[in-house]
């Protein structure tokens, strides 16, 4: 599976693009990780409306009566080998129950995503065993989920999907990180997607091989050259104490904190790229490909593609998408601000939206709310301002969908 529960359950809604029902969750405690402590008050109501929040339209157990022998004697269940309800499991579960039964207006509702984030199995199987000059610390899925973060921290909501059956033609943005192979027709549909006015992100270690594992001749990235408007050299990686950063080439970036003079840091992979047709938006600062490109963007048909040429840390990434959100008008749960540790989610409904809110965090955490008209889901009473979500606390509001 992807990386944290989230993720999963994007991945999940997204195969069909509906909404999908959990079918085995664990009340408390697992028995599989070596350490597994319980969940602490209130995580399992946090983790069901999480779920919800991501388009599950139901929660379920496993398992409902703790089993007396077999590997999952001591995995959590409903109801304990104490046999009874007077336990805390047991209420806790009850809790969840009633909280779904009042929300089930919205079974009619769903996730609507602007962003999507391909996820390939084939691909990662195939990064997996490649024999590269660097071969250690490849990491497909946790940089996928790198990728993703910066969306989930700012209540944008991200379809991940497969790269070869989902339709893209509904998102504004599609991001592709590592797409080493390509299987047969991807190339294609992307260079459609982004002809047809769609923002592609892609980064090293794209273009690589075909479905059958063999190096396309000609140069990385393949067959996406073209769109791309870049060819691959050659590929730098770098060891750990090596030194590395880029620098944009102009305040491409100005509506965050990048600005011309702010230098980011390279790790692991850095590609040599010759430009045929792009533009370089950001350049390297170390070493023989000094000033060469390391961020590139290029106009095809009506969209465009930009290519992220090495590995770059967190903070570069979330100003980046920052900046590509603004740009592309992508639309967030709430629109200020969010707490570390706090989630937005959105679902929708022709008529309303219900806005999930979900604090991860031990201690409260509060979130300003701009929308004057927005009712608690659960007590019917209206609020505004700024509102607290004690800690691992949710709210969910109801408001008028927008036009």
């Amino acid at each position: 599976g992807l990386g944290d529960v989230y993720k999963r359950q994007d991945l999940h809604r997204a195969y069909k693009q509906r909404s999908f029902l959990l079918m085995e969750s664990t009340p408390s405690v697992t028995n599989w990780q070596g350490i597994s402590r319980p969940k602490r008050p209130g995580m399992h109501q946090l983790s069901s409306l999480q779920a919800v929040a991501h388009g599950a339209n139901g929660v379920g157990y496993f398992q409902w009566r703790q089993s007396r022998g077999g590997e999952e004697k001591f995995h959590g269940a409903v109801v304990s080998h104490a046999g009874h309800e007077n336990t805390r499991t047991f209420r806790e579960v009850s809790v969840v129950g009633k909280l779904l039964a009042q929300l089930e207006p919205i079974l009619e509702s769903v996730n609507q995503a602007e962003v999507a984030l391909i996820y390939d199995f084939q691909n990662e199987w195939a990064l997996n065993l490649a024999q590269l000059p660097r071969s250690v610390d490849k990491n497909y899925q946790e940089r996928c989920l790198v990728h993703y973060r910066h969306f989930w921290q700012n209540g944008v909501t991200v379809d991940i999907i497969n790269s070869t059956f989902a339709e893209l033609s509904n998102y504004k943005l599609l991001v592709a990180p590592m797409l080493y192979m390509l299987q047969e027709g991807v190339a294609e549909r992307m260079a459609d997607y982004v002809e047809a006015g769609g923002t592609l992100v892609t980064t090293y270690l794209t273009g690589v091989v075909d479905q059958s594992d063999l190096v396309f001749l000609g140069g990385s990235p393949g067959p996406l050259k073209e769109m791309l408007g870049i060819w691959i050299e050659e590929t730098d990686v770098l060891f750990d104490h090596h030194q590395q950063s880029i620098q944009l080439t102009q305040d491409t970036l100005s509506s965050t904190r990048i600005q011309g003079d702010t230098l980011y840091p390279v790790k692991k992979y850095a590609d040599i790229v010759h430009l045929q047709g792009a533009e370089a938006i950001g350049i390297y600062e170390q070493d023989f490909y000094a000033g060469s490109p390391a961020v590139t963007v290029n106009k095809f048909g009506s969209g465009q593609a930009y290519y992220l040429a090495a590995r770059y840390d967190d903070v570069f990434l979330a100003d980046f998408y920052g900046w590509l959100g603004k740009v592309l008008g992508l639309k967030k749960a709430v629109s200020s601000p969010l707490l570390s540790g706090v989630n937005a989610q959105i679902r929708r409904t022709d008529a309303e939206k219900y806005i999930f809110l979900l604090n991860f965090e031990p201690l409260p955490q509060t979130v300003r709310l701009e929308n004057p008209t927005i009712v608690d889901a659960l007590t019917g009473q209206v609020v505004s301002g700024e509102i607290t979500l004690g800690g691992h606390g949710f709210r969910i509001l109801k408001l008028e969908n927008d036009p």
